[in-house]
């Protein structure tokens, strides 16, 4: 079985850093470790739980929060949010292109991805392409410890966390912040891991599995 795979020379190129800084800039976000989320604002998808997060480290002084993608959650989200937190801190994209979305990655320090629990004797069958992007970006990854999640990331290429944790979710975002050296290593980890995810290595592997038969 092959998981989910990433382009990889669509993300950490040398021009897309360049467009983050530019992103980090306009945002206001420059000086400051920004964690962010991309992906779609449903309960599965831990919005509710990224919003308890963001409300945890709402008075954290450097940290700022940058929120790309849609869904039926992002609006009550983002107007709670910057109500409760404040703008300043918060940035919600929505929805933006794919040519765009390595920009978005390269201005960010961290990214989440905070799926909530299974239902009790169900099985998680996933691989989230948004954390194979965040690898392929070189990004210091924290996620659920849940399923093909689990592969991703054990191998020092992330931080796992229990689903369904902000409190968790908010000491490791805490711990990270303050280290740009650890950051830097799991990004760089993540970037190696990811090299057997992209689509290319998948296709030879369907390939070779093909020869066998």
């Amino acid at each position: 079985m092959n998981p989910n795979g990433v382009d990889l020379e669509h993300f950490g190129s040398s021009e897309a850093e360049l467009d983050g800084q530019r992103l980090r800039r306009r945002l206001g976000f420059d000086t400051c470790v920004v964690v962010s989320f991309v992906g779609t604002f449903m309960p599965y998808h831990g919005s509710e739980v990224l919003a308890d997060t963001v409300r945890l480290l709402g008075s954290e002084e450097n940290v700022r929060f940058l929120f790309v993608g849609d869904g039926c959650q992002r609006t009550s989200t983002a107007r709670a949010l910057e109500a409760e937190v404040g703008t300043d801190r918060v940035a919600f994209a929505g929805r933006v292109a794919y040519a765009e979305l390595p920009a978005y990655l390269a201005a960010s320090d961290i990214c989440v991805a905070p799926y909530v629990p299974v239902p009790a004797g169900a099985v998680f069958v996933n691989s989230p392409i948004k954390i194979l992007e965040y690898m392929a970006a070189g990004r210091a990854t924290i996620a659920s410890d849940l399923g093909q999640i689990r592969r991703m990331l054990g191998n020092g290429a992330g931080v796992l966390v229990p689903p369904g944790d902000a409190d968790i979710l908010a000491d490791a975002i805490r711990r990270l912040a303050s280290d740009a050296a650890t950051r830097a290593e799991l990004g760089a980890a993540a970037r190696r891991e990811v090299q057997q995810y992209s689509w290319r290595r998948h296709v030879e592997r369907v390939l070779e599995a093909l020869e066998g038969i």
